[in-house]
């Protein structure tokens, strides 16, 4: 007899659809949540609406989605509701100093989050210095913001050790 087909734990989506959001807000949208298109500024606040009272999924990987800097202020406010998510991936995103301040603002107060990864963006070393100086006690959350061609050697030396 042929075995069963494992439940998948990953979301994968091409855009925000009403079906989607529909399983985010049920908690069925599994651990893992990856959209693997560029989406409108409405639908990234609808995704991080919904998003936010969710219970099941860790890992929200918008890698090359568009989300910008102003999309930044979407997913600040997201983590600051959600407590599940534990990986947030936006490489790729034209993200600035400017989001990484945005983001900057929640790191503090959220205590779930353990990597962020901003690589391949337009980050500075003012964008990395904004991330380190709102960074808990070492060990509890990795920053990784590789490919920012802008950013300092002395500015990573510091991220490894804030």
């Amino acid at each position: 007899a042929p075995l069963p087909k494992p439940r998948t734990n990953r979301t994968t989506a091409t855009k925000i659809s009403a079906s989607l959001i529909s399983k985010i807000e049920n908690n069925e949208s599994g651990c893992d949540l990856k959209i693997t298109a560029l989406i409108p500024f409405d639908h990234l606040s609808q995704l991080c609406q919904a998003l936010s009272t969710n219970e099941s999924t860790e890992r929200l990987d918008l890698e090359g989605c568009g989300v910008g800097d102003k999309g930044c202020v979407l997913v600040r406010d997201l983590l600051t509701n959600n407590k599940q998510i534990r990986h947030v991936d936006l490489q790729m995103n034209q993200i600035t100093d400017v989001g990484c301040r945005y983001l900057a603002e929640i790191l503090p107060r959220n205590n779930t989050l353990q990597k962020l990864y901003l690589g391949y963006n337009d980050i500075r070393d003012d964008g990395v210095y904004a991330l380190i100086g709102a960074m808990r006690p070492r060990g509890q959350l990795e920053v990784v913001v590789n490919g920012n061609t802008h950013v300092s050697d002395q500015a990573l030396s510091r991220l490894d050790r804030a």
